[in-house]
């Protein structure tokens, strides 16, 4: 990538952006107590490139362990951007921001860049400081002539040793293609160096270089080499946009697309795709520079310490030896392997005892792993025999589920209820073709809607009774059933109980029936008795009327009072009976019903009593719920009016809230009077009882048992209790048709305020 020219704020930002890149840079700090030396390391290019992570890689070898030596890691990454810029304005300044308050007692530095930059600034940021130095191309002594303290490993590619070796396992090659350029100095020095090697050495076959070829062309040109044709890589290769891959990424592509041998002179192409050669060992050349670097912290003089000018060696790809059948033999003494398979007759004696070593321990470990097993496997046997007895003798009906829906187990008690003789004939089988297949109405029922089953498509238990099951001749049976998901680390199954609930179910339906019948008895009683309480009450508002012009002694106006008092007590009783014979006969709404909207209607409706009674009416978000509005609206009207009735002025407030639990919604309406005595709260909801507090107080005796009746016809309950400080609070529990959201949490029974 090439950074153009900046204008100042243009580089100023650069110059931050850089800055803040180079301050993340890792640091490798060796805590030690006492004395110690501070090392810098410059690496020329950025971490995560091979050969520079194969050079650290070295010197960290050597250097581990001395925690008397302090590292400060630093990249100058000048392979990735190469501006003019980069170098004169932005390096020096973030090196000078960073380390001109330094001191080190040696530079461990690799690559050309890294040096120069060194030396350049050797008078002010590194005075007096000794260098080693590793990965130098082309090096030369004039280099660093006038600058003492200097010493390290050159870099100098074994271009004629490969080139020789290469033709030497190929000896019918008559062309050799040259890839590389002149893009970058490193380039171009290497360029240089082989038409040196091959013009002071006479080869037996013609070379071809392909400069600055751009890697999508190459692939193409490679893929019609003659057979006859060797390939040397010189460098790095770059897409058309410019952009240079990295080293493996280009060796990749070229070796995907090249049919003919690949040979370079660095290690790190080795492993990639070439074949080999004397190769630049960055690794190597690392332990070498950091050995260097201990003698002179050491106290040797470095400029008494020679450049170490070889440090390569032959190494090659044992997968790429086999892919053109190059035999090993033919290779160089002493040469490195790479991807080589290890027998077990190479291993050396050392090698052999420690794994004999190995085998025996896991021998042990074996023969106690086996005991163990036994003790366990025992164990299981005895959990097995335990659990196989609960599930024999419970009373309840239990089978598994394995994920297809497939029977696992089934107990006795299920293969009873079931009609089958043996749990062999349910076992492997789908159990829903067999238990489950067809609705109460006769239609079939399809496994993917099958509510007991789905616990195994969705983690979550599930109960009812609405469903039936059938038996092995041909009938059927209703149940309530429990069905859980089996888990361990991950779902596995289900397990399902039931119960046969035919009693249940037909108690159910006499009671039914007789509620029924009650109901269209005492709805034709009052219907009957009304028309002559009405004529009773009409006749007595007569006789009231006319006893003001005719002369009727006070026991006569007295009885004839009592007379309308009573007659419209008993019309306001068979309302409230026939009102009591009504629950129960309207649908659920299909849409869900707002209490708190059904409430304020009702506290409008009752505002004059309210009002007359002077007390104050505190409510509560209230949930809504799928129950008539006239059913909602007569349980508010009921237990608030009883709360009017019974608080009286002093009373306090009457509260009204509510909350929904597991599917049920939950309403209180709370007074602060005289309350209902304990002994007196299992009776309150009956039909008629007024308890002790409601003798002098008017009522009939039915509005909370029709309370009671519309939360039983819904499922649920009403219950009264004592109100902290004083009082009653009345609850109703509502059963919607909305399924329990197990993430509702529970309330407390105490509403807040």
């Amino acid at each position: 990538m090439r950074t153009e020219l900046l204008p100042p704020f243009g580089r100023t930002l650069l110059l931050l952006g850089l800055f803040l890149l180079y301050s993340a840079c890792p640091v490798s700090v060796s805590a030690h107590a006492g004395e110690h030396k501070d090392v810098l390391i410059l690496h020329s290019y950025h971490p995560g490139l091979p050969w520079t992570d194969s050079i650290m890689a070295g010197m960290r070898g050597v250097l581990k362990g001395r925690d008397d030596i302090h590292l400060h890691i630093e990249y100058l990454d000048t392979l990735r951007y190469t501006s003019p810029d980069y170098a004169t304005y932005i390096l020096d300044a973030i090196f000078h921001y960073k380390l001109e308050e330094r001191r080190f007692d040696l530079i461990l530095l690799s690559d050309n860049p890294a040096l120069s930059f060194v030396l350049k600034h050797r008078d002010d940021l590194f005075l007096d400081t000794p260098i080693v130095f590793c990965g130098i191309n082309n090096f030369h002594p004039s280099m660093v002539a006038g600058f003492p303290e200097v010493t390290g490993v050159a870099e100098y590619p074994s271009y004629r040793e490969t080139i020789e070796t290469a033709l030497h396992l190929h000896p019918g090659t008559t062309e050799v293609v040259v890839i590389g350029g002149f893009a970058n100095i490193t380039s171009r020095q290497n360029r240089q160096m082989i038409q040196s090697v091959l013009t002071e050495n006479d080869f037996p076959a013609g070379f071809t270089f392909w400069d600055d070829i751009p890697i999508e062309e190459l692939t193409d040109r490679m893929a019609e080499l003659p057979a006859d044709t060797l390939v040397l890589l010189n460098g790095s290769v770059a897409l058309r946009s410019g952009r240079i891959l990295s080293y493996e990424e280009g060796m990749r592509a070229l070796r995907a697309a090249c049919p003919r041998p690949i040979y370079s002179f660095w290690d790190f192409f080795l492993g990639e795709g070439i074949v080999g050669g004397k190769l630049v060992n960055g690794r190597e050349q690392g332990k070498v520079a950091a050995r260097m670097a201990l003698r002179v912290l050491a106290g040797e003089d470095p400029d008494r310490i020679p450049v170490v000018a070889e440090s390569n060696r032959f190494m090659f790809d044992y997968r790429e030896l086999r892919r053109f059948s190059l035999s090993m033999r033919r290779l160089p003494p002493g040469s490195v392997l790479v991807h080589e398979p290890s027998p077990f007759y190479a291993l050396s004696r050392e090698e052999l005892w420690i794994i004999i070593g190995i085998m025996t321990a896991l021998t042990l470990v074996l023969g106690f792993s086996v005991v163990l097993l036994r003790r366990a496997k025992s164990a299981v046997g005895r959990e097995k025999e335990r659990v196989d007895l609960l599930l024999t003798s419970t009373a309840e009906a239990i089978y598994g589920l394995d994920l297809e829906g497939s029977c696992t187990f089934c107990n006795p008690a299920a293969l009873r209820l079931l009609g089958y003789h043996d749990e062999s004939e349910l076992l492997g089988k789908p159990i829903h073709s067999l238990i489950h297949h067809t609705r109460a109405d006769g239609s079939p029922y399809p496994s993917n809607e099958c509510r007991i089953s789905e616990v195994l498509r969705k983690d979550v238990a599930i109960h009812g009774e609405d469903e039936i099951l059938w038996r092995a001749d041909g009938t059927s049976f209703p149940i309530e059933y429990w069905s859980h998901p089996i888990k361990g680390k991950e779902k596995i199954g289900a397990l399902v109980t039931f119960l046969d609930i035919s009693d249940r179910k037909r108690a159910e339906a006499e009671r039914e029936r007789a509620l029924q019948e009650l109901n269209a008895f005492v709805y034709t009683v009052s219907h009957d008795l009304r028309s002559p309480l009405t004529a009773i009450i009409g006749f007595s508002d007569f006789l009231l009327e006319q006893q003001k012009s005719t002369q009727l002694d006070e026991n006569a106006r007295v009885a004839l009072a009592e007379i309308q008092k009573q007659a419209e007590r008993m019309s306001a009783m068979m309302e409230d009976l026939l009102e009591l014979a009504r629950v129960g006969k309207l649908p659920r709404p299909a849409e869900a019903v707002d209490a708190g909207k059904v409430l304020q209607e009702v506290l409008q409706e009752l505002g004059s009593q309210i009002a007359d009674a002077g007390l104050h009416i505190r409510t509560e978000p209230l949930p809504s719920v799928h129950i008539p509005p006239t059913f909602l609206a007569q349980v508010f009207s009921n237990l608030i009016g009883n709360a009017i009735r019974y608080a009286g002025p002093q009373g306090g407030p009457i509260e009204i809230g509510g909350t929904r639990i597991m599917g049920k919604a939950r309403f209180f309406v709370r007074d602060h009077g005289p309350g209902v005595p304990e002994r007196e709260r299992d009776r309150i909801f009956d039909v008629f009882f007024r308890g002790s507090t409601g003798e002098k107080i008017a009522g009939t005796g039915i509005g909370l048992a029709t309370v009671k009746k519309i939360a039983q016809f819904y499922a649920g309950a009403s219950w009264v209790e004592e109100t902290p400080g004083g009082g009653a609070t009345f609850w109703v529990e509502l059963g919607d048709r909305e399924r329990p959201n197990p993430r509702e949490s529970r309330p407390s029974a105490e509403p807040s305020q």
